[in-house]
């Protein structure tokens, strides 16, 4: 099979990393850029893949089980802070952000919810931000 964009693979050790259970996708998507994220949904919709995301793979066992994958997109390369504006304690991250690469750029406290793994989470699920 021949994937239509770069970022796209459909190696067999590969897709087996993001099996979700017993469902495992048929193709995987590493996008780089939020316009690369763009162009590779673009391209799912026009083939009507089935697609899941997949950000630190902490919670892909919630649920139910997929019946079928044909794109996971995995967010952990879009990690960048987008604007940060310290005074009044906000900030826009892309969609891979984890609290900890985001507290190791930051000098603020991050807070997670108790039924999350605080190193894996990604950034925007429930969280609470206090100056240390």
């Amino acid at each position: 099979m021949t994937t239509p964009h770069p970022r796209i693979s459909d190696d067999q050790t590969i897709r087996q990393q993001y099996a979700i259970r017993n469902c495992v996708p048929a193709r995987v998507a590493v996008p780089h850029s939020i316009e690369e994220a763009s162009h590779i949904m673009h391209l799912a919709a026009q083939h009507g893949w089935r697609v899941v995301p997949w950000g630190g793979g902490t919670h892909q066992l919630i649920g139910a089980t997929p019946a079928s994958a044909d794109l996971v997109i995995v967010t952990t390369a879009l990690n960048r802070v987008i604007h940060h504006e310290p005074n009044d304690l906000t900030i826009s991250v892309e969609a891979g952000m984890t609290s900890a690469h985001y507290g190791a750029i930051w000098p603020v406290t991050v807070k997670c919810s108790p039924l999350t793994q605080p190193c894996l989470m990604p950034l925007p699920s429930a969280v609470r931000l206090r100056r240390p």
